[in-house]
């Protein structure tokens, strides 16, 4: 487990999640990118900030190789995200699950320069600024969601 405390916010980041459900608002991200080659490089994160507990997850670059035991301490490159779930492409209409980088905390903001950003529709291929879809991963809408 790591933690970052940066004033009034605390970050903690996990191999897995061990916060309860009923603890957190909102679907685990780590739970949803499972399975995929993005989800390869994430590890589930909880910002606390004035008594709310947030469901993020921390993105390593794609250089990092992650192991499944503890996050490495070296956060070089890391950044929060959150996934969103039914984005709609501006081209095809179709909807995408993608994972969006929350740029507002200091530590971690400034970290986005060695990510690869997604470049296209997972559907229709439209470049995102076409399709108005800009994102770290963009990843088709499963139908269980």
């Amino acid at each position: 487990m790591l933690k970052v405390v940066l004033g009034e916010v605390e970050v903690v980041i996990e191999a897995v999640s061990t916060v309860p459900d009923a603890a957190v608002s909102g679907e685990d991200p780590a739970a949803v990118l499972a399975g995929t080659e993005f989800g390869a490089r994430c590890r589930p994160a909880l910002v606390r900030w004035r008594g709310r507990s947030l469901r993020y997850v921390a993105v390593w670059p794609e250089r990092a190789v992650l192991g499944p035991a503890d996050p490495p301490p070296d956060l070089a490159g890391v950044v929060l995200a959150q996934v969103v779930r039914g984005w709609r492409c501006r081209v095809c209409g179709r909807r995408v699950t993608a994972v969006v980088p929350e740029g507002a905390l200091p530590f971690f903001g400034g970290n986005l320069k060695p990510h690869r950003w997604a470049a296209n529709c997972p559907h229709c291929a439209a470049h995102v600024d076409r399709a108005r879809m800009h994102a770290l991963c963009l990843l088709p809408e499963r139908p269980d969601a």
